[in-house]
């Protein structure tokens, strides 16, 4: 467990799952919320608002610690998948 916890606070994993967080994030608000968004955030669920963002965080947190730990366990990366 705390391999896992500092690969996923190391700052590559960090900055890519902002970054993905950002984008998927955005899209999924004007998505779910994109009336009220519009209309000036007169409705807006903050919320659903704020887990539009979490969600994709832990996601891309969990498949890159997943992934950097397969790379440190095979030793040659994800050859041959």
């Amino acid at each position: 467990m705390r391999a896992w916890l500092a690969r996923a606070s190391s700052a590559p994993v960090v900055l890519g799952a902002l970054q993905v967080s950002a984008v998927v994030g955005t899209v999924l608000n004007l998505v779910n919320q994109g009336d009220a968004v519009l209309a000036g955030f007169v409705g807006f669920d903050v919320g659903r608002g704020v887990m539009n963002y979490v969600v994709p965080y832990l996601v891309s947190t969990w498949s890159a610690v997943r992934a950097v730990g397969e790379v440190d366990h095979r030793g040659s990366g994800l050859a041959g998948r």
